[in-house]
């Protein structure tokens, strides 16, 4: 089940807000959630929480929480729906919440049923990288992303929490992947503070345009859109990788 909480931050101390809060908030959010859930994030290899700070001007930011299951949306929710401040000791003051925002929760099966039997797909869909995106391969980070590092990005984070419908075609996803390619960008290089580490990445807009079979593009825009929820790369829910997408 997919669902997602929005809300606005601001620092009491008037400190500006930045997309690095994200992992202090990811801790603070994690001693605020009951310790059988905290077990259960310890046992996922993918978390089923994908979180990010966008900075909306000097004073506020905005606050999106991504849940990817029933379990995590049932805790996050409970966790945040009442709270109206946040005390970040890492910034040394209080985080005011306003203006909360919860969506209706949606099923992967709707989800799935949205893109493969909706609306005629897109050719061309606009992923906007909101905070830092990385990816890491043979030990190394990728600072430039490509259709193969994104797909398989979203499929892996697709089949950890999906019930019901598991993209485990392989023959179908090197399909899509050699038919998608990046048709504009405009991207900049970056840095995502995350203790003590810096860790290259980047920031940006990238245009992926895919060709093929209708079934093929309908499974290129559900990929893509799931994006919104889980993020792009790694560290999703340490603040990295958040997404906007437009096109679809």
């Amino acid at each position: 089940m997919l669902r997602q909480i929005k809300l606005r931050i601001r620092a009491e101390n008037g400190k500006d807000p930045s997309m690095c809060w994200g992992y202090f908030l990811y801790g603070i959010l994690m001693e605020r959630l009951n310790s059988q859930f905290a077990d259960y994030m310890h046992e996922q290899s993918l978390k089923p929480i994908s979180q990010f700070i966008i900075r909306e001007n000097s004073n506020s930011a905005i606050w999106k929480i991504n849940m990817l299951d029933t379990v995590s949306s049932d805790a996050v929710i409970q966790a945040i729906e009442k709270c109206d401040e946040l005390f970040c000791e890492r910034i040394g003051t209080r985080l005011m919440l306003s203006d909360k925002e919860i969506s209706e929760p949606v099923s992967s099966i709707d989800f799935c049923n949205r893109f493969l039997s909706g609306p005629k797909p897109q050719n061309n869909i606009e992923i906007s990288f909101l905070t830092s995106c990385s990816f890491k391969s043979d030990e190394n980070y990728c600072i430039f992303p490509s259709p193969e590092l994104i797909i398989k990005s979203l499929v892996n984070k697709w089949n950890a929490f999906s019930v019901g419908f598991k993209l485990d075609d392989e023959d179908a996803l090197n399909h899509l992947i050699e038919h998608t390619r990046i048709a504009k960008y405009e991207l900049r290089s970056s840095l995502f503070y995350l203790k003590g580490v810096k860790i290259p990445s980047f920031l940006g807009k990238v245009t992926l345009s895919s060709s093929g079979s209708e079934s093929l593009l309908r499974l290129f825009n559900l990929i893509i859109s799931f994006s919104e929820f889980s993020g792009i790369g790694i560290k999703t829910a340490l603040g990295m990788g958040g997404c906007e997408v437009s096109g679809y």
